[in-house]
């Protein structure tokens, strides 16, 4: 990325602003997430209704408390080896959460975290998950 001259772009740009883009496009609610005594099939139609690729988990007691990540990936590996886990629990096949980056972080340190493997980043505010960037959401807000 930053041989094409994208991280350059990111200079000013925050996190906030990211996230600004992303609501104002209206398309996802804030935070969209499932609780982790939730079943497999509910997360399946939550990332269908809202039309995103991955969910954090959030604890059945403390629904503020991130506890991991589902995402269509390890949900199609799941239920392609054993579809009984379609009504298993979330706890049992969800993935670590998702790396958090602060509101006020620079974007270009989100732009380093998903450069890998990683699909998308938990955003924090004050400590509490306020929302969900991704790589698409982020070349969408460099390229504004």
């Amino acid at each position: 990325m930053r041989q094409y001259g994208f991280l350059e772009r990111t200079s000013d740009l925050l996190v906030a602003d990211v996230l600004a883009r992303k609501r104002a496009a209206g398309e996802v609610p804030t935070l969209v997430t499932v609780q982790s005594d939730h079943r497999v099939r509910e997360a399946i139609a939550l990332l269908h209704e809202h039309r995103v690729s991955q969910l954090p988990v959030v604890s059945a007691e403390d629904p503020g408390r991130v506890v991991g990540a589902v995402g269509e990936r390890g949900l199609l590996r799941h239920a392609a080896h054993d579809p009984a886990l379609l009504d298993a629990e979330i706890a049992a096949v969800m993935e670590p959460p998702f790396p958090a980056v602060s509101i006020v972080d620079p974007a270009r340190d989100a732009v380093e975290l998903l450069v890998g493997e990683q699909q998308a980043l938990l955003v924090t505010r004050e400590g509490r998950a306020e929302g969900v960037v991704t790589r698409t959401d982020l070349l969408e807000a460099l390229v504004a």
